[in-house]
């Protein structure tokens, strides 16, 4: 396998961010791109890219809005809420002061939240997003800036919860394809972290 370049991590995170929203055609088609990305770097993550696939032929896309409204939708009943600061404080409560350390992440990035933007900041998707962001704007610019606040956000915000939300999803999703993506989500931020810990992009 050959070492991940910064156009394949964009690709990835980019795909990994829009399977936390509600799925759609387009959502599951990407999986192709996923599938060939992982194929060039990781046999074990194109293996689970592979078994996604599968899993969007056995299952209807109404299946899978279902699920995914039983496990990220909504408060009092979700299985697996999305927001990280639910398990980086310990308790039920969103907007704490963890959201506001992610704020201060995205200020440093110069990203500015547009107005009717609805989601919160330290939804997994956003968070996912967000570092697809920061590839995009150094491979735009060539300003190392844009890999040390990622290296600082994979390293203390994302790779800090991910697996504490993952495994909640595994234990409550209806569908295999949800374990599949949980565990695809957890592999590859370990992944990731284990990477920007040992050698400099």
């Amino acid at each position: 396998m050959k070492q991940i370049q910064n156009e394949e991590r964009e690709v990835i995170y980019k795909i990994l961010s829009s399977l936390f929203y509600k799925p759609t055609e387009a959502t599951l088609h990407s999986l192709y791109s996923l599938q060939n990305t992982f194929f060039e770097i990781d046999e074990d993550l194109c293996l689970l890219a592979t078994f996604l696939l599968d899993e969007v032929k056995k299952q209807s896309l109404d299946s899978l809005i279902l699920d995914f409204s039983k496990l990220f939708v909504g408060s009092s009943h979700v299985k697996a809420a999305p927001y990280a600061s639910i398990y980086l404080e310990g308790k039920w409560e969103v907007m704490g002061q963890s959201t506001v350390n992610t704020f201060q992440y995205y200020k440093e990035a110069g990203l500015e939240f547009k107005e009717g933007f609805h989601e919160l900041p330290d939804h997994i998707a956003v968070e996912l997003e967000f570092v697809y962001y920061l590839i995009y704007k150094y491979l735009e610019t060539n300003d190392e800036k844009y890999l040390y606040i990622q290296e600082k956000f994979i390293n203390n915000v994302l790779s800090k919860w991910v697996l504490s939300f993952t495994k909640l999803i595994v234990d409550h999703a209806e569908t295999e394809f949800y374990r599949l993506v949980a565990i695809l989500l957890e592999k590859w931020i370990e992944k990731e972290a284990k990477e920007l810990n040992k050698v400099p992009m």
